[in-house]
């Protein structure tokens, strides 16, 4: 194959994975604000701070579950089939918690909450392994913001559905859209993978021999273990402006509708945001700056907001932290992230990336609810604690950023070309 070849099945294999970025995101945003306000209706507004740390406690456990399953199926049938499987899988059981919690069960309202924090996880990071793994490094370094930009588009037009619909169809029917764009999703990942190829693992990697979920590789790696640190400590701090911003939003909102439709505009601004972040900002920003001042300039913003938000606590600044933080971590802190992976073999891709950027990713949410929870049980805790926590978890993210950044230096000048 000559390089001009090479190059265009490069872009569309590319393209063809952006495009199921979008469905996939759409989809999301069509369940993310449904799935929250419907957890909220089921067990009672005036117990939504208990409700959403238990409920947000219990994610790991589900994540870790689902990381074991893709795993196996990696191991068993590589990259495309198990990318196949989990987005059908998804698909159908979000289609039965529909079917039962018109029915009225409480228990699949939990396991909607539960799984929709997990599976988004799971596939969006699956999509990220076969970038990482298709593509050269400089290429990259201009296709990852158009990826999230494209990424946002989907996400903004689910918000944009959801605020526009969810009255009129209710918010139990908003999952019929997530159902679909699931199905959609799955076509275009095929079409990436038949384009491009599907990445092959090394000979000591197949079948899985080092470890199905990539724990042991995670483990015996300094490298990867700064980068699970920084995933944990930057999901501690979305925690806890999370909880904050659910505590307010409840109290505002009596209606379950008026309350996704609230949702879903503060996510129409947050997609937005992102990808004027993506097409507007990053463009400039990565050929111009290293890695490690990009990443440095991320948590100094959080640092100032979260200020503001102690200084002058309202729903308002609430929103406003929650949203920088959101649009920040879907555009410039996540195409900066996955550049520090492209050095890295293919079970560091497909399988630790897995263990890091949704293991652990959802266990900084859940054990930081769960101690909200425990707390909650024994006190009323103060929600000036919560943009507090995100100060003192901004200044470890700076720490961990010139430690990491240092380490991805030395890699890539010690790497061949």
């Amino acid at each position: 194959m000559n390089q001009a070849s090479f190059q265009r099945q490069t872009i569309l294999s590319a393209f063809a994975i952006a495009l199921a970025a979008f469905c996939l995101l759409f989809g999301y945003e069509c369940i993310r604000s449904a799935s929250k306000s419907i957890l909220i209706e089921a067990f009672g507004r005036q117990n939504t701070l208990m409700t959403m740390s238990v409920a947000m406690a219990g994610v790991p456990f589900t994540v870790l579950l689902l990381i074991y399953m893709y795993g196996r199926l990696l191991s068993k049938f590589g990259a495309n089939i198990s990318l196949l499987t989990s987005t059908v899988f998804s698909a159908i059981l979000i289609l039965l918690c529909y079917f039962f919690i018109l029915g009225g069960s409480k228990t699949a309202c939990v396991i909607l909450f539960l799984f929709r924090k997990s599976y988004i996880v799971i596939l969006i990071e699956q999509y990220w392994s076969f970038v990482n793994s298709v593509l050269k490094l400089d290429f990259a370094r201009r296709f990852n913001g158009f990826f999230l930009g494209i990424s946002a588009i989907g996400a903004t037009a689910g918000t944009w559905a959801g605020e526009k619909l969810v009255t009129r169809l209710g918010t139990e029917g908003m999952l019929i859209f997530t159902v679909v764009s699931l199905i959609v999703a799955a076509v275009f990942s095929l079409i990436a993978y038949r384009v491009g190829g599907e990445p092959q693992p090394s000979e000591k990697e197949i079948g899985g021999q080092q470890g199905h979920a990539g724990i042991k590789l995670f483990l015996k790696s300094r490298y990867l273990l700064f980068l699970g640190l920084l995933i944990f400590v930057t999901q501690i701090l979305s925690t806890a402006l999370e909880l904050r911003f659910d505590v307010l939003i409840a109290e505002q909102f009596s209606d379950k509708d008026l309350r996704s439709e609230y949702l879903y505009g503060f996510w129409k601004y947050v997609n937005i945001t992102a990808f004027l972040l993506n097409f507007v900002i990053a463009p400039l920003m990565f050929p111009l700056l290293r890695i490690r001042l990009i990443k440095l300039f991320i948590p100094i913003i959080h640092l100032g907001v979260s200020l503001i938000s102690v200084l002058s606590p309202s729903l308002s600044t609430s929103a406003l932290s929650l949203l920088l933080f959101k649009s920040f971590d879907y555009s410039i802190f996540r195409a900066s992230k996955e550049i520090l992976y492209m050095p890295l073999s293919y079970d560091a891709r497909y399988r630790a990336k897995q263990f890091i950027d949704s293991f652990i990713y959802r266990n900084g949410e859940g054990l930081t609810a769960g101690i909200n929870a425990l707390i909650g049980t024994f006190f009323v805790v103060p929600l000036v604690m919560y943009p507090a926590t995100a100060i003192v978890m901004s200044f470890l993210w700076i720490g961990i950023v010139l430690s990491l950044t240092k380490q991805y230096q030395n890699l890539v000048s010690s790497s061949p070309e």
